[in-house]
């Protein structure tokens, strides 16, 4: 038997070999939370910056029907699956759609972005290429007659970024565009001059080749690409069913379905990419969910249906309210409360002096017919006059609210929208979602409020 102290030996070693061994994993823990968090504070936040233009002020440029609801899309699916710290988004009043405003709004989010957070750039409209192959994307004040210096430059933006030393940047642009050929000799060179070569990932998602159009689809309230590109970043893309969409599989998806779409209706749309600088890291877009019913297909709501157009006749500014005019709907219902209640004073005001008009009594007929006759006519003289008075007022009334109808019907199917109820530029934020008219979209999860029309 061996002695009590050469017993306890092995017990001791043992319980060093714990004690030395514990600290170790938890050293070896806490560096691998400390990593982690480096990482994470790496890789920054997410921005976004949300644009879509319908209406051109210039006669020579085209309307769009579909772009700001391309927008709408973007901005909600990023908000809902892309876990962005912030979506700027441009609203659909002329002076908000402008140059001016959008590239400062444009600077006042790279203001607040550092060197480490990634940006995703969105545009839908019109866009147009120069002969150098310079892209404009084309605002509400925009000019044919002088597109260098009323559009933005996508390469003045992407410079911008540079300057900003953003190393993560996508622009996705949904635009025809087409070349121009009085731009070809003008216009500075934005990026001749500016280096990508230390960037992860800097990327321009074109809709379609130079000569080739952006088209809209039928079947949707979207353009044909942004539609695509809503299911890849709700989770068609998701190739390797990691449940994050990359840049690379979000891309491929896109190309991939448009080319089946051409195919079948006989169209020719080819998205492409741009890269600048090595492309070293790929960027997460959203993550993936695959949700039941997609963005892209939910029930858009068409402001000229016949629902708001029962209620505008029922109550003149109901139906403008309920499809989005919020601000001119209720000043209009006031307008309608105001009249429907004087009409009802008028009517009841109507029915009460005609009672006491036919409920006055007079003299029976008598041999002295003047006398009798005077009488009479002195006795009923106020209860008609009144009568007369409060039919006249009801007519009155029920004109006015004739021409108030009448006004009604025409600012439902052709008054334009007063700029000041629509979004002049909203943030969005995981934390606070702001709205400005409800005639977008419908869904239960979250509801993303747009004028578009």
């Amino acid at each position: 038997m061996l002695p009590f102290s050469n017993r306890l030996t092995p017990l001791f070693l043992l319980l060093v070999l714990f004690l030395t061994e514990y600290p170790l994993d938890a050293q070896t823990k806490k560096k691998g939370i400390s990593e982690d968090n480096n990482r994470r504070k790496e890789e920054g936040n997410k921005f976004a910056f949300v644009i879509g233009i319908n209406n051109y002020n210039d006669p020579n440029i085209g309307n769009l029907d579909k772009a700001e609801n391309d927008a709408a899309g973007v901005a909600k699916v990023l908000l809902k699956y892309g876990n962005f710290k912030q979506i700027q988004t441009i609203g659909q009043s002329p002076q908000s759609q402008s140059k001016y405003e959008i590239e400062a709004e444009f600077d006042r989010m790279l203001d607040e972005m550092e060197s480490g957070d990634s940006l995703v750039f969105y545009f839908s409209g019109h866009g147009m290429t120069d002969y150098d192959e310079k892209n404009y994307l084309l605002t509400s004040d925009s000019s044919l007659k002088s597109i260098i210096g009323t559009s933005i430059s996508v390469d003045d933006l992407l410079a911008r970024t540079r300057a900003k030393g953003l190393k993560k940047v996508l622009f996705i642009l949904d635009a025809c565009r087409n070349p121009d050929k009085t731009t070809q000799l003008i216009g500075p060179k934005f990026l001749s001059n500016v280096s990508f070569s230390d960037v992860d990932q800097v990327a321009v998602f074109y809709s379609t080749k130079l000569g080739y159009f952006s088209y809209e689809d039928d079947k949707s309230a979207y353009g044909v690409f942004t539609k695509y590109l809503i299911y890849g970043m709700e989770g068609r893309a998701d190739s390797n069913f990691n449940a994050e969409i990359t840049f690379t599989e979000l891309s491929d998806y896109v190309t991939n379905a448009l080319k089946d779409w051409s195919s079948e209706n006989k169209k020719n749309q080819k998205p492409y990419v741009k890269y600048f600088g090595e492309k070293s890291d790929d960027q997460i877009i959203t993550h993936a969910s695959n949700p039941e019913f997609s963005i892209a297909d939910l029930k858009i709501n068409d402001p000229y249906s016949s629902r708001y157009l029962l209620q505008s006749l029922a109550f003149p500014g109901w139906g403008q309210y309920s499809r989005g005019e919020t601000t001119k709907g209720k000043y209009m219902m006031w307008g309608s409360g105001f009249l429907y209640g004087l009409m009802t004073y008028s009517y009841f005001h109507l029915q009460e002096t005609k009672r006491e008009y036919l409920e006055t009594p007079g003299l029976p007929p008598s041999s002295q017919l003047l006398e009798t006759y005077l009488i009479n006519e002195t006795l009923i003289a106020r209860p008609r006059e009144e009568y007369q008075s409060a039919i006249k007022q009801m007519e009155t009334v029920g004109n006015l609210f004739l021409i108030y109808q009448v006004y009604n019907i025409i600012d439902f199917y052709f008054l334009k929208r007063d700029p000041t109820e629509r979004m002049i530029g909203a943030t969005f934020s995981r934390e606070r979602i702001l709205s400005s008219s409800a005639n977008l979209i419908e869904d239960k999860t979250y509801v993303f409020f747009q004028t578009s029309f």
